[in-house]
């Protein structure tokens, strides 16, 4: 296996964290190229720490993958709840779901995207993680809050103290949407016109990752604990998939695990 030749990103609001272990793949052999000083680029070869950590970042290539938790992603608002030691990540491929929390040990949660904001969610205090596809749905639908909300209800979370990370998805200066997109979005409490530019007659230039945002602060998250990345998937062919700009694509994992650190 030549799992050294994808390079993964890593994100800095993660860095000091103990008890998380974290990564977005790129581009089947993505140039490495450090953009700016919130994220970074390592190639898989260089994180080869310890066989726990070489055995989770060896699951974002495409011979692992089936190794990771991840849900049928639906673009939908349902967040699945992983607790129960004999589900296996082939069951939970299964099961309709947007959004994966969890407290076990040693469980690689992981959503994929190729466009759609990626998140990934970590608690330091009561040690809980959870990963998050925020498509235009789900994204008007808020599944960003509501899996917050969630990990309050299941873990007691506090949203002060949760530590966020928005990762590469299509920006705004590329994703153009239709007039029927406002409706989900006004109906949801979102301030369209602050989101979306418009370009044409019934066209807007829609900003996914400020909506994400919003909603993340609307539940009470500190802005100074999210990173939002900057990269374009659209305007980043060489580094990321985009489904929008290509069609029929590969997509990016982002995956976290909690560790028995």
């Amino acid at each position: 296996m030549k799992l050294w030749r994808f390079f993964l990103i890593l994100y800095k609001i993660f860095q000091d964290q103990k008890k998380i272990i974290h990564a977005t793949s790129t581009r089947d052999q993505a140039i490495l190229k450090a953009e700016n000083g919130c994220s970074y680029f390592a190639s898989f070869k260089n994180l080869e720490k310890n066989d726990s950590e070489r055995n989770f970042y060896s699951k974002l290539g495409d011979e692992n993958k089936n190794e990771l938790y991840t849900a049928r992603q639906v673009h939908g608002d349902k967040i699945y709840l992983l607790n129960d030691e004999q589900m296996t990540p082939h069951s939970l491929s299964s099961i309709p779901a947007d959004a994966i929390i969890t407290r076990m040990i040693g469980k690689p949660i992981a959503v994929v995207t190729a466009d759609c904001v990626p998140i990934i969610i970590f608690d330091p205090v009561e040690q809980a993680i959870a990963v998050v596809h925020a498509g235009r749905k789900g994204t008007s639908l808020r599944i960003f809050s509501k899996t917050i909300r969630a990990l309050q209800c299941e873990f007691g979370s506090k949203p002060e103290t949760l530590l966020v990370a928005l990762g590469p998805s299509i920006r705004n200066c590329c994703y153009e949407v239709g007039e029927s997109c406002r409706q989900p979005f006004e109906d949801s409490g979102y301030n369209w016109q602050a989101l979306a530019v418009p370009v044409s007659d019934g066209k807007f230039l829609l900003d996914l990752c400020a909506a994400n945002l919003e909603d993340g602060l609307s539940a009470g998250l500190f802005r100074e604990n999210v990173f939002l990345s900057e990269h374009c998937t659209s305007c980043r062919l060489d580094l990321f998939y985009s489904y929008r700009r290509e069609g029929t694509t590969g997509r990016m994992i982002t995956a976290g695990m909690l560790l028995d650190a």
